[in-house]
Protein backbone atom coordinates (compact mmCIF):
# COMPACT_ATOMS: atom_id res chain seq x y z
CA UNK A 1 0.00 0.00 0.00
CA UNK A 2 1.37 3.08 -0.90
CA UNK A 3 1.80 6.65 0.99
CA UNK A 4 -1.60 8.40 -0.86
CA UNK A 5 -3.50 5.25 0.06
CA UNK A 6 -2.33 4.83 3.26
CA UNK A 7 -3.19 8.45 4.49
CA UNK A 8 -6.41 8.23 2.90
CA UNK A 9 -7.06 4.82 4.85
CA UNK A 10 -6.19 6.62 8.31
CA UNK A 11 -8.03 9.54 7.50
CA UNK A 12 -11.28 7.41 6.61
CA UNK A 13 -11.16 4.86 9.30
CA UNK A 14 -9.08 5.96 12.21
CA UNK A 15 -9.02 9.57 11.63
CA UNK A 16 -12.78 10.56 10.64
CA UNK A 17 -13.86 9.42 14.15
CA UNK A 18 -11.28 11.58 16.22
CA UNK A 19 -12.36 14.52 14.48
CA UNK A 20 -15.68 14.09 15.15
CA UNK A 21 -15.60 13.32 18.38
CA UNK A 22 -11.97 16.00 20.11
CA UNK A 23 -14.70 19.04 18.91
CA UNK A 24 -17.28 17.94 21.43
CA UNK A 25 -15.00 17.18 24.14
CA UNK A 26 -13.45 20.45 23.25
CA UNK A 27 -16.62 22.79 23.07
CA UNK A 28 -17.70 21.43 26.68
CA UNK A 29 -14.05 22.36 28.11
CA UNK A 30 -14.41 25.94 26.37
CA UNK A 31 -17.57 27.06 27.78
CA UNK A 32 -16.48 25.66 31.42
CA UNK A 33 -13.47 28.05 30.89
CA UNK A 34 -16.10 30.71 29.49
CA UNK A 35 -18.14 30.86 32.49
CA UNK A 36 -15.07 30.49 34.91
CA UNK A 37 -15.01 33.66 37.36
CA UNK A 38 -11.66 33.94 37.74
CA UNK A 39 -8.53 32.63 35.76
CA UNK A 40 -6.54 32.38 39.33
CA UNK A 41 -7.78 28.77 40.37
CA UNK A 42 -6.45 25.47 39.95
CA UNK A 43 -8.90 24.32 38.09
CA UNK A 44 -8.90 26.87 35.23
CA UNK A 45 -5.23 25.93 35.44
CA UNK A 46 -5.59 22.60 35.10
CA UNK A 47 -9.09 22.96 32.16
CA UNK A 48 -7.15 25.05 30.30
CA UNK A 49 -3.80 22.93 29.98
CA UNK A 50 -6.59 20.07 29.28
CA UNK A 51 -7.89 22.37 26.55
CA UNK A 52 -4.40 23.61 25.00
CA UNK A 53 -3.74 19.44 24.58
CA UNK A 54 -7.17 18.25 22.88
CA UNK A 55 -6.61 21.37 20.64
CA UNK A 56 -2.66 20.16 19.56
CA UNK A 57 -4.79 16.63 18.94
CA UNK A 58 -7.31 17.91 17.08
CA UNK A 59 -4.48 19.97 14.72
CA UNK A 60 -2.45 17.04 14.52
CA UNK A 61 -5.58 15.34 13.47
CA UNK A 62 -6.64 17.38 11.13
CA UNK A 63 -3.53 18.19 9.18
CA UNK A 64 -3.91 14.95 7.61
CA UNK A 65 -6.78 15.56 6.14
CA UNK A 66 -5.65 18.74 4.55
CA UNK A 67 -2.73 16.48 2.90
CA UNK A 68 -4.96 13.66 1.72
CA UNK A 69 -7.24 16.26 0.29
CA UNK A 70 -3.90 17.57 -1.55
CA UNK A 71 -2.59 14.47 -2.50
CA UNK A 72 -6.08 13.34 -3.43
CA UNK A 73 -6.63 16.65 -6.43
CA UNK A 74 -3.15 15.67 -7.34
CA UNK A 75 -3.23 12.67 -8.10
CA UNK A 76 -6.23 12.97 -9.56
CA UNK A 77 -4.90 15.60 -12.23
CA UNK A 78 -2.13 13.73 -12.78
CA UNK A 79 -4.04 10.46 -14.28
CA UNK A 80 -6.10 12.80 -16.04
CA UNK A 81 -3.12 14.63 -18.02
CA UNK A 82 -1.89 10.77 -18.51
CA UNK A 83 -5.22 9.75 -19.92
CA UNK A 84 -5.03 12.93 -22.10
CA UNK A 85 -1.33 12.14 -23.67
CA UNK A 86 -2.48 9.26 -24.85
CA UNK A 87 -5.19 10.93 -26.92
CA UNK A 88 -8.30 9.85 -25.05
CA UNK A 89 -11.12 13.33 -24.40
CA UNK A 90 -11.46 11.81 -20.99
CA UNK A 91 -13.45 15.50 -20.18
CA UNK A 92 -16.11 14.12 -22.54
CA UNK A 93 -16.71 11.16 -20.54
CA UNK A 94 -20.37 11.09 -18.64
CA UNK A 95 -19.62 11.91 -15.09
CA UNK A 96 -16.36 13.71 -15.46
CA UNK A 97 -17.25 16.80 -14.42
CA UNK A 98 -19.72 15.79 -11.03
CA UNK A 99 -16.22 13.86 -9.90
CA UNK A 100 -13.76 17.02 -10.65
CA UNK A 101 -16.32 18.79 -8.55
CA UNK A 102 -16.11 16.67 -5.61
CA UNK A 103 -12.62 15.83 -5.63
CA UNK A 104 -12.33 19.84 -5.25
CA UNK A 105 -15.14 19.80 -2.83
CA UNK A 106 -13.03 17.17 -1.10
CA UNK A 107 -9.69 19.56 -1.73
CA UNK A 108 -11.78 22.80 -0.09
CA UNK A 109 -13.11 20.61 2.77
CA UNK A 110 -10.28 18.94 4.19
CA UNK A 111 -8.54 22.37 4.21
CA UNK A 112 -10.82 24.67 5.87
CA UNK A 113 -11.54 21.85 8.49
CA UNK A 114 -7.74 22.81 9.17
CA UNK A 115 -8.21 26.33 9.08
CA UNK A 116 -11.19 26.71 11.20
CA UNK A 117 -9.19 24.29 13.51
CA UNK A 118 -5.85 26.65 13.99
CA UNK A 119 -8.06 29.78 14.01
CA UNK A 120 -9.95 28.25 16.42
CA UNK A 121 -6.26 27.36 18.62
CA UNK A 122 -5.59 31.21 17.99
CA UNK A 123 -8.81 32.68 19.13
CA UNK A 124 -8.90 30.97 22.33
CA UNK A 125 -5.33 31.58 22.89
CA UNK A 126 -5.61 35.45 22.89
CA UNK A 127 -8.67 35.14 25.27
CA UNK A 128 -6.18 33.07 27.83
CA UNK A 129 -4.39 36.31 27.49
CA UNK A 130 -7.26 38.26 29.11
CA UNK A 131 -7.37 37.87 32.96
CA UNK A 132 -8.96 39.36 35.79
CA UNK A 133 -6.57 40.99 37.30
CA UNK A 134 -7.02 43.56 35.04
CA UNK A 135 -8.55 47.38 35.75
CA UNK A 136 -11.86 46.20 35.15
CA UNK A 137 -12.12 42.38 36.03
CA UNK A 138 -15.98 42.53 35.04
CA UNK A 139 -15.18 43.58 31.87
CA UNK A 140 -12.48 40.97 31.17
CA UNK A 141 -14.62 38.11 32.26
CA UNK A 142 -16.99 39.06 29.22
CA UNK A 143 -14.62 39.53 27.19
CA UNK A 144 -13.07 36.14 27.54
CA UNK A 145 -16.42 34.80 27.36
CA UNK A 146 -17.27 36.03 24.10
CA UNK A 147 -13.95 35.01 22.48
CA UNK A 148 -13.90 31.19 24.11
CA UNK A 149 -17.84 31.34 22.65
CA UNK A 150 -15.66 32.09 19.34
CA UNK A 151 -13.49 30.00 19.90
CA UNK A 152 -16.15 27.19 20.16
CA UNK A 153 -17.92 28.68 16.98
CA UNK A 154 -14.58 27.85 14.76
CA UNK A 155 -14.80 24.42 16.16
CA UNK A 156 -18.50 24.20 14.75
CA UNK A 157 -17.36 25.24 11.03
CA UNK A 158 -14.83 22.58 11.04
CA UNK A 159 -17.58 19.82 12.74
CA UNK A 160 -19.73 21.03 9.27
CA UNK A 161 -16.85 20.41 7.31
CA UNK A 162 -16.13 17.18 8.75
CA UNK A 163 -19.72 16.14 7.91
CA UNK A 164 -19.60 17.19 3.97
CA UNK A 165 -16.49 15.70 3.96
CA UNK A 166 -16.56 12.43 1.79
CA UNK A 167 -13.80 10.28 1.77
CA UNK A 168 -13.13 7.96 -1.29
CA UNK A 169 -12.65 4.22 -0.38
CA UNK A 170 -9.20 4.15 -2.13
CA UNK A 171 -7.00 6.90 -3.38
CA UNK A 172 -7.86 8.57 -6.64
CA UNK A 173 -5.39 6.59 -8.93
CA UNK A 174 -6.64 3.36 -8.35
CA UNK A 175 -9.73 1.70 -10.35
CA UNK A 176 -12.99 1.93 -8.44
CA UNK A 177 -11.42 4.38 -6.39
CA UNK A 178 -13.44 7.55 -6.91
CA UNK A 179 -16.97 5.49 -7.01
CA UNK A 180 -18.32 7.04 -4.44
CA UNK A 181 -18.30 10.36 -5.99
CA UNK A 182 -20.43 9.31 -9.37
CA UNK A 183 -24.02 8.93 -9.77
CA UNK A 184 -25.12 7.39 -13.16
CA UNK A 185 -26.94 9.67 -15.15
CA UNK A 186 -28.37 7.51 -17.58
CA UNK A 187 -28.98 3.58 -17.21
CA UNK A 188 -29.16 0.44 -19.71
CA UNK A 189 -33.00 -0.31 -19.41
CA UNK A 190 -32.72 -3.74 -20.84
CA UNK A 191 -29.33 -5.78 -19.56
CA UNK A 192 -28.59 -8.03 -22.26
CA UNK A 193 -25.47 -9.06 -20.25
CA UNK A 194 -27.01 -8.45 -16.60
CA UNK A 195 -23.74 -8.46 -14.62
CA UNK A 196 -21.98 -6.50 -17.38
CA UNK A 197 -24.32 -3.81 -17.94
CA UNK A 198 -25.09 -3.38 -14.61
CA UNK A 199 -21.62 -3.31 -13.39
CA UNK A 200 -19.65 -0.88 -15.51
CA UNK A 201 -21.96 2.10 -16.06
CA UNK A 202 -21.77 2.43 -12.41
CA UNK A 203 -18.42 3.32 -12.59
CA UNK A 204 -16.45 6.09 -11.97
CA UNK A 205 -14.70 7.99 -15.83
CA UNK A 206 -11.61 6.67 -15.11
CA UNK A 207 -12.27 3.41 -13.87
CA UNK A 208 -14.93 2.70 -16.85
CA UNK A 209 -11.73 3.95 -19.50
CA UNK A 210 -9.49 1.12 -17.39
CA UNK A 211 -12.38 -1.49 -18.10
CA UNK A 212 -12.28 -0.26 -21.63
CA UNK A 213 -8.32 -1.48 -21.43
CA UNK A 214 -9.43 -4.37 -19.53
CA UNK A 215 -11.50 -5.46 -22.35
CA UNK A 216 -8.58 -5.06 -24.81
CA UNK A 217 -6.60 -7.32 -22.65
CA UNK A 218 -9.57 -10.04 -23.02
CA UNK A 219 -9.63 -10.00 -26.45
CA UNK A 220 -5.74 -10.09 -26.97
CA UNK A 221 -5.61 -13.20 -24.40
CA UNK A 222 -8.61 -15.09 -25.48
CA UNK A 223 -8.88 -18.66 -26.36
CA UNK A 224 -9.81 -18.68 -29.47
CA UNK A 225 -11.94 -21.60 -29.33
CA UNK A 226 -13.79 -19.56 -26.25
CA UNK A 227 -17.27 -19.48 -27.47
CA UNK A 228 -15.94 -19.54 -31.40
CA UNK A 229 -19.49 -20.18 -33.34
CA UNK A 230 -19.74 -16.40 -32.48
CA UNK A 231 -18.57 -12.87 -33.83
CA UNK A 232 -15.48 -11.56 -31.77
CA UNK A 233 -17.89 -8.96 -30.55
CA UNK A 234 -20.54 -11.38 -28.73
CA UNK A 235 -17.55 -13.46 -27.89
CA UNK A 236 -15.70 -10.69 -25.99
CA UNK A 237 -19.55 -10.15 -24.38
CA UNK A 238 -19.86 -13.49 -23.12
CA UNK A 239 -16.53 -13.89 -21.81
CA UNK A 240 -16.82 -10.69 -19.28
CA UNK A 241 -19.84 -11.61 -18.66
CA UNK A 242 -18.46 -14.93 -17.34
CA UNK A 243 -15.72 -13.83 -15.51
CA UNK A 244 -17.58 -11.18 -14.08
CA UNK A 245 -20.06 -14.26 -13.27
CA UNK A 246 -16.76 -16.62 -11.94
CA UNK A 247 -15.54 -13.63 -9.36
CA UNK A 248 -18.54 -13.21 -7.69
CA UNK A 249 -19.34 -16.75 -7.17
CA UNK A 250 -15.51 -17.47 -5.95
CA UNK A 251 -15.87 -14.62 -3.54
CA UNK A 252 -19.69 -15.19 -2.46
CA UNK A 253 -20.35 -18.72 -3.09
CA UNK A 254 -17.11 -19.99 -2.80
CA UNK A 255 -18.40 -23.67 -2.18
CA UNK A 256 -19.74 -23.50 -5.89
CA UNK A 257 -16.60 -22.19 -7.39
CA UNK A 258 -13.58 -23.21 -5.70
CA UNK A 259 -9.95 -22.15 -6.34
CA UNK A 260 -9.66 -24.93 -8.90
CA UNK A 261 -12.73 -24.57 -10.73
CA UNK A 262 -12.12 -20.81 -10.71
CA UNK A 263 -8.66 -21.57 -12.65
CA UNK A 264 -10.13 -24.15 -14.47
CA UNK A 265 -13.20 -21.91 -16.15
CA UNK A 266 -10.61 -19.15 -16.44
CA UNK A 267 -8.40 -21.05 -18.69
CA UNK A 268 -10.90 -21.89 -21.04
CA UNK A 269 -11.65 -18.20 -21.16
CA UNK A 270 -7.97 -16.91 -21.19
CA UNK A 271 -4.95 -18.54 -22.92
CA UNK A 272 -2.96 -20.14 -20.25
CA UNK A 273 0.07 -18.59 -21.14
CA UNK A 274 -1.38 -15.37 -20.74
CA UNK A 275 -3.44 -15.60 -17.31
CA UNK A 276 -1.21 -14.72 -14.55
CA UNK A 277 -0.23 -11.32 -16.58
CA UNK A 278 -4.22 -11.14 -16.84
CA UNK A 279 -4.86 -11.68 -12.98
CA UNK A 280 -2.00 -9.04 -12.02
CA UNK A 281 -3.70 -6.60 -14.08
CA UNK A 282 -0.25 -5.59 -16.04
CA UNK A 283 -2.03 -4.16 -18.84
CA UNK A 284 -5.16 -2.56 -17.52
CA UNK A 285 -4.50 -1.60 -13.70
CA UNK A 286 -7.63 -4.11 -13.08
CA UNK A 287 -6.28 -6.42 -10.86
CA UNK A 288 -8.40 -10.22 -9.99
CA UNK A 289 -8.43 -7.68 -6.36
CA UNK A 290 -9.27 -4.85 -7.88
CA UNK A 291 -12.45 -6.71 -9.85
CA UNK A 292 -13.45 -8.16 -6.41
CA UNK A 293 -13.45 -4.84 -5.08
CA UNK A 294 -15.30 -3.51 -7.78
CA UNK A 295 -18.00 -6.28 -7.16
CA UNK A 296 -18.08 -5.70 -3.54
CA UNK A 297 -18.76 -1.66 -3.96
CA UNK A 298 -21.45 -2.19 -6.92
CA UNK A 299 -23.28 -4.99 -4.56
CA UNK A 300 -23.63 -2.75 -1.95
CA UNK A 301 -25.32 0.01 -4.72
CA UNK A 302 -27.20 -2.43 -6.74
CA UNK A 303 -27.52 -5.74 -4.13
CA UNK A 304 -30.92 -6.88 -6.40
CA UNK A 305 -28.76 -7.85 -9.63
CA UNK A 306 -27.06 -10.12 -7.21
CA UNK A 307 -30.03 -11.26 -5.24
CA UNK A 308 -30.81 -12.36 -9.03
CA UNK A 309 -27.59 -14.57 -9.48
CA UNK A 310 -28.82 -16.08 -6.31
CA UNK A 311 -31.85 -17.11 -7.38
CA UNK A 312 -31.08 -18.54 -10.32
CA UNK A 313 -28.24 -20.39 -8.43
CA UNK A 314 -31.27 -21.73 -5.90
CA UNK A 315 -32.90 -22.40 -8.97
CA UNK A 316 -30.74 -24.48 -10.66
CA UNK A 317 -29.72 -26.54 -7.73
CA UNK A 318 -32.95 -27.14 -5.96
CA UNK A 319 -36.14 -25.97 -7.72
CA UNK A 320 -34.96 -27.40 -11.65
CA UNK A 321 -38.23 -28.72 -12.16
CA UNK A 322 -39.63 -25.68 -12.73
CA UNK A 323 -37.44 -24.84 -15.62
CA UNK A 324 -39.16 -27.70 -16.74
CA UNK A 325 -42.85 -26.94 -15.99
CA UNK A 326 -42.92 -23.45 -18.39
CA UNK A 327 -41.23 -22.23 -20.98
CA UNK A 328 -40.76 -19.47 -19.86
CA UNK A 329 -39.31 -18.84 -16.27
CA UNK A 330 -39.69 -14.86 -14.82
CA UNK A 331 -38.30 -13.49 -11.58
CA UNK A 332 -38.73 -10.21 -10.05
CA UNK A 333 -36.30 -8.91 -7.65
CA UNK A 334 -37.45 -5.55 -5.54
CA UNK A 335 -36.06 -3.86 -2.43
CA UNK A 336 -38.37 -4.25 0.89
CA UNK A 337 -37.39 -1.42 1.96
CA UNK A 338 -35.98 2.14 0.50
CA UNK A 339 -34.38 5.14 2.66
CA UNK A 340 -35.62 8.50 0.87
CA UNK A 341 -36.72 10.10 -1.46
CA UNK A 342 -34.03 11.48 -3.44
CA UNK A 343 -32.65 8.65 -5.39
CA UNK A 344 -34.56 6.01 -7.06
CA UNK A 345 -35.53 2.22 -6.42
CA UNK A 346 -34.73 -0.98 -8.87
CA UNK A 347 -36.95 -3.04 -9.68
CA UNK A 348 -35.43 -5.71 -11.85
CA UNK A 349 -37.69 -8.44 -14.10
CA UNK A 350 -35.91 -11.33 -15.06
CA UNK A 351 -37.42 -13.29 -17.91
CA UNK A 352 -36.31 -16.18 -19.74
CA UNK A 353 -36.94 -17.90 -22.65
CA UNK A 354 -37.30 -21.81 -22.99
CA UNK A 355 -38.63 -22.00 -26.28
CA UNK A 356 -36.79 -22.67 -29.19
CA UNK A 357 -38.67 -20.17 -30.85
CA UNK A 358 -38.56 -16.20 -30.53
CA UNK A 359 -41.06 -14.78 -28.68
CA UNK A 360 -42.77 -11.29 -28.17
CA UNK A 361 -44.06 -10.59 -24.92
CA UNK A 362 -44.99 -6.93 -23.14
CA UNK A 363 -43.89 -6.47 -19.42
CA UNK A 364 -46.54 -3.69 -17.98
CA UNK A 365 -46.01 -2.05 -14.35
CA UNK A 366 -48.67 0.58 -12.35
CA UNK A 367 -48.66 1.45 -9.17
CA UNK A 368 -51.53 3.24 -7.10
CA UNK A 369 -52.54 7.11 -6.66
CA UNK A 370 -49.40 8.51 -8.66
CA UNK A 371 -47.13 7.59 -5.45
CA UNK A 372 -44.18 6.93 -7.87
CA UNK A 373 -42.86 8.36 -11.03
CA UNK A 374 -43.11 6.76 -13.77
CA UNK A 375 -46.79 5.73 -12.57
CA UNK A 376 -46.89 3.02 -15.33
CA UNK A 377 -44.54 1.82 -17.77
CA UNK A 378 -44.84 -0.37 -20.55
CA UNK A 379 -41.97 -2.55 -22.50
CA UNK A 380 -42.45 -4.68 -25.41
CA UNK A 381 -39.78 -7.44 -25.53
CA UNK A 382 -38.55 -10.05 -28.02
CA UNK A 383 -36.87 -13.09 -26.09
CA UNK A 384 -34.24 -14.33 -27.71
CA UNK A 385 -34.56 -18.15 -28.39
CA UNK A 386 -32.74 -21.05 -25.90
CA UNK A 387 -30.56 -23.46 -26.72
CA UNK A 388 -30.39 -24.54 -23.12
CA UNK A 389 -30.02 -27.77 -22.63
CA UNK A 390 -31.40 -28.89 -19.09
CA UNK A 391 -29.46 -31.97 -16.90
CA UNK A 392 -31.54 -35.40 -17.87
CA UNK A 393 -31.84 -36.03 -13.80
CA UNK A 394 -34.80 -34.95 -11.66
CA UNK A 395 -33.05 -34.34 -9.06
CA UNK A 396 -31.42 -31.54 -7.86
CA UNK A 397 -27.48 -31.08 -9.00
CA UNK A 398 -24.87 -31.49 -6.23
CA UNK A 399 -22.34 -28.65 -5.71
CA UNK A 400 -20.66 -31.17 -3.27
CA UNK A 401 -18.87 -32.47 -6.89
CA UNK A 402 -16.50 -31.04 -8.57
CA UNK A 403 -17.97 -32.21 -12.11
CA UNK A 404 -21.84 -31.14 -10.91
CA UNK A 405 -20.58 -28.08 -9.44
CA UNK A 406 -18.83 -26.97 -13.37
CA UNK A 407 -22.13 -28.11 -14.72
CA UNK A 408 -24.15 -25.81 -11.98
CA UNK A 409 -21.88 -22.64 -13.14
CA UNK A 410 -22.43 -23.18 -16.42
CA UNK A 411 -26.11 -23.62 -16.45
CA UNK A 412 -26.00 -20.56 -14.54
CA UNK A 413 -24.05 -18.70 -16.78
CA UNK A 414 -26.28 -20.09 -20.43
CA UNK A 415 -29.23 -19.09 -18.05
CA UNK A 416 -27.78 -15.42 -17.89
CA UNK A 417 -26.88 -14.85 -20.83
CA UNK A 418 -29.77 -16.21 -22.67
CA UNK A 419 -32.31 -14.54 -20.47
CA UNK A 420 -33.07 -10.98 -20.54
CA UNK A 421 -33.57 -8.25 -17.74
CA UNK A 422 -35.38 -5.13 -17.70
CA UNK A 423 -33.60 -2.43 -15.01
CA UNK A 424 -36.67 -0.32 -14.13
CA UNK A 425 -36.47 2.58 -12.23
CA UNK A 426 -39.35 4.86 -9.75
CA UNK A 427 -38.56 7.88 -7.75
CA UNK A 428 -41.10 8.22 -4.88
CA UNK A 429 -43.38 10.80 -4.70
CA UNK A 430 -44.17 10.14 -0.97
CA UNK A 431 -42.79 8.78 1.96
CA UNK A 432 -44.87 5.23 3.22
CA UNK A 433 -45.54 2.01 1.75
CA UNK A 434 -45.93 1.27 -2.71
CA UNK A 435 -47.47 -0.96 -4.32
CA UNK A 436 -46.40 -1.92 -7.56
CA UNK A 437 -48.27 -4.37 -10.05
CA UNK A 438 -46.06 -5.71 -12.70
CA UNK A 439 -47.32 -8.03 -15.44
CA UNK A 440 -45.93 -9.85 -18.31
CA UNK A 441 -47.80 -10.93 -20.99
CA UNK A 442 -47.82 -12.20 -24.61
CA UNK A 443 -50.46 -12.75 -27.41
CA UNK A 444 -52.39 -15.66 -25.37
CA UNK A 445 -52.78 -13.31 -22.80
CA UNK A 446 -51.12 -13.09 -18.89
CA UNK A 447 -47.88 -15.32 -18.26
CA UNK A 448 -47.18 -13.70 -14.76
CA UNK A 449 -48.38 -11.18 -13.00
CA UNK A 450 -47.83 -9.91 -9.43
CA UNK A 451 -48.00 -7.48 -6.45
CA UNK A 452 -45.21 -6.36 -4.94
CA UNK A 453 -44.58 -3.73 -1.81
CA UNK A 454 -41.90 -1.26 -1.19
CA UNK A 455 -41.70 0.47 1.99
CA UNK A 456 -39.99 3.93 1.50
CA UNK A 457 -38.29 5.28 4.51
CA UNK A 458 -37.33 8.87 5.47
CA UNK A 459 -33.43 9.35 5.55
CA UNK A 460 -32.58 11.22 8.35
CA UNK A 461 -29.04 10.89 7.97
CA UNK A 462 -29.36 12.52 4.63
CA UNK A 463 -30.57 16.07 6.53
CA UNK A 464 -27.79 15.37 8.51
CA UNK A 465 -25.46 14.98 5.94
CA UNK A 466 -27.04 18.49 3.91
CA UNK A 467 -28.75 21.03 5.89
CA UNK A 468 -27.56 20.12 9.17
CA UNK A 469 -23.69 20.15 8.14
CA UNK A 470 -24.68 23.61 6.33
CA UNK A 471 -26.33 25.22 9.09
CA UNK A 472 -23.95 24.27 11.28
CA UNK A 473 -21.03 26.11 9.48
CA UNK A 474 -23.25 28.79 8.82
CA UNK A 475 -24.18 29.16 12.58
CA UNK A 476 -20.49 28.66 13.30
CA UNK A 477 -19.12 31.54 11.73
CA UNK A 478 -22.33 33.61 12.71
CA UNK A 479 -21.14 33.30 16.45
CA UNK A 480 -17.53 33.47 15.58
CA UNK A 481 -17.63 37.16 13.94
CA UNK A 482 -19.93 38.09 16.84
CA UNK A 483 -18.12 36.48 19.43
CA UNK A 484 -14.41 37.85 18.39
CA UNK A 485 -16.43 41.41 17.58
CA UNK A 486 -17.65 41.68 21.00
CA UNK A 487 -14.83 40.05 22.66
CA UNK A 488 -12.41 42.58 21.41
CA UNK A 489 -14.99 45.34 21.88
CA UNK A 490 -15.37 44.32 25.78
CA UNK A 491 -11.50 43.84 26.22
CA UNK A 492 -10.61 47.26 25.58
Amino acid sequence: MDFTSLLNTYCKKIGIWFLSLIPIVLSISLMLLAFSPSTDTDLYRDLHLLTSILYIMLILIAIPFSLNGFLMERAFNAEIKRIISTGLLIQGVEGFDEVQNKIKLLYRASYSITVSVIISYLVFTSASLITTSETNPNLAIIARFFIFVASIGLLAISSGASILLRLPNKSAIHPGGLMKYYSPRSLTLKLDNVLTDSIIPRLDPITRMQMDEWSNSIAEAMDPNFANENNDQSRLEQAREKIFLLVYLKEYLPELVTEEIFNSEMKEIIREKFIQEFFSGKKSKISLKTLVTIIRDVRREIPEIFELVQRIFVLVTENIHLLRAKDKFISIVHPSTHIGNIDPFRVTVFILNLNENKKKVKLLVQTSMSSLDPDDASQTLLLDSSSIKLPEVEQSLNISSSTESMDVLRLVSSILQVGDAMNLQFRPNRFGTHVLNISVEDEEGIISGRSIVVSVQRDLMFYVKTMGAKALGYAGAAISFIGIGLGALFSF
